[in-house]
């Protein structure tokens, strides 16, 4: 069975195949405002295809031996990254409910793609590569769509 990725957006085309430790194509533009990753996305270690956008909210993250309840640290097409001090292991198939404000309820199935301890930083979690949406995935691209949109238009009249 072969998990096809979101499709937020026009993705942007793997020329090189590299990916980051999320998973995500460390190829991508961006133009006005597109939910891939491109000049105007904050600098990570490498580049990513979908844009992260700060999101702070609730999120139930399930898989066969628990479920976490955590907060968000930011969320794109591709997947997100879960505030936890909950230890779970890389390649962990897991399933993600989150309900972004004034949106639908969001389903996604992934896999756990790094982990922070603890005693690594100050912002412990993990990582989570969306592979499947369930449900929801017009609701995570138009609240995704409408931040990034207020944020370039914040900065456009700042």
């Amino acid at each position: 069975m072969h998990a096809s990725r979101p499709e937020c957006h026009t993705r942007a085309v793997d020329t090189h195949g590299d990916r980051d430790e999320d998973g995500d194509s460390v190829t991508g533009s961006s133009a006005n405002v597109s939910l891939h990753a491109g000049p105007s996305a904050p600098p990570r270690r490498r580049g990513r295809a979908y844009q992260r956008v700060p999101v702070r909210c609730g999120c139930w993250l399930e898989h066969e031996q628990a479920t976490i309840y955590g907060t968000t640290v930011d969320l794109g097409c591709g997947g997100l990254f879960l505030r936890t001090a909950m230890p779970v292991k890389p390649g962990l198939s897991v399933r993600v409910t989150l309900q972004l404000p004034g949106e639908q309820t969001v389903i996604a199935d992934g896999k756990v793609v790094r982990t922070v301890a603890r005693d690594e930083g100050d912002r412990p979690g993990l990582g989570v590569r969306f592979e499947r949406l369930p449900n929801g995935e017009d609701s995570l691209r138009d609240f995704l769509f409408g931040s990034l949109r207020a944020e370039h238009e914040a900065v456009d009249h700042g």
